[in-house]
């Protein structure tokens, strides 16, 4: 269960289990009224940024740690809306909370400025995903280097996913393209399965690029085991928000799941 469904299903459990409610009080509810100011989500974080928290971002700390013990607030600033916090909880998901601490909503907001339509949370996603993806420093990825790099890509990976072993076949025009690849396991079984032991004795064997070709041409690989850096990569992509293989992120959080050939992929970035 993640992180807002346990928030969720804390308030629905508060709610349905308690006595007959008191009638709500209207009045003490703060109106939310939106700006006309055209700003992104970095620019509010900026202006809103402080060291330590006041009392309204304390309290709503306070509430998130009653509602999910198990989770922690990464992140917390003045969102666009008057009255609206932008919350992070633990580095990946994004929720937004009433000044109050009483009302909660997920979902993602959009900004309609000159220049079109602004998805402001999947700005803060693209930030978790590239702070998460710094502080893993690349450990144990199998890296593919295109000669003349345009971008380097982050792509979890499962052995036994069909799209994932197509972009392999076809890795020598996506290096052509300038098209770099770090590999990161994810194999979407999950620990102690098939697939996992695949990465684990493929990341384990003498040559890494060599037996990553044999096995996404469908060889057996056998078992073969050491100490590696499978489960956290996976748990890494669980994090960040992996749900389908091949993933590729930028080096800025932006993410493109699912198989584009090279220069469709490379426009979907912006090149």
């Amino acid at each position: 269960m993640n992180k807002i469904k346990t928030i969720t299903a804390a308030v629905a459990l508060a709610v349905f289990s308690s006595a007959p409610m008191a009638s709500t009080n209207m009045d003490t509810i703060e109106p939310i009224q939106m700006t006309s100011e055209d700003l992104s989500i970095a620019d509010y974080d900026d202006q809103n940024a402080v060291s330590g928290f006041n009392d309204v971002e304390q309290s709503i700390i306070d509430r998130i740690s009653t509602l999910a013990p198990d989770s922690s607030v990464t992140h917390i600033s003045e969102s666009p809306v008057p009255g609206l916090y932008t919350v992070v909880i633990d580095d990946s998901e994004v929720i937004y909370m009433s000044s109050n601490s009483r009302i909660f909503i997920s979902g993602d907001m959009m900004e309609i400025s000159t220049v079109g339509v602004k998805n402001l949370t999947e700005e803060r996603r693209s930030t978790n995903r590239m702070k998460l993806l710094s502080e893993f420093q690349k450990n144990g990825v199998i890296s593919y280097n295109a000669p003349n790099e345009k971008i380097r890509l982050s792509v979890f990976t499962d052995i036994d996913c069909p799209y994932c072993r197509k972009l392999h076949e076809n890795m020598d025009e996506y290096l052509s393209a300038g098209i770099s690849i770090d590999y990161y396991a994810y194999p979407r079984s999950g620990p102690e399965t098939s697939s996992f032991t695949k990465y684990v004795a493929t990341w384990c064997a003498d040559d890494q690029k060599k037996a990553m070709d044999f096995v996404m041409s469908g060889g057996n690989i056998g078992s073969n085991d050491c100490e590696n850096p499978v489960e956290q990569q996976f748990r890494l992509g669980e994090k960040i928000g992996i749900t389908g293989t091949p993933s590729f992120i930028s080096l800025d959080g932006q993410v493109v799941p699912g198989l584009l050939p090279p220069q469709a992929l490379l426009r979907q970035f912006g090149l």
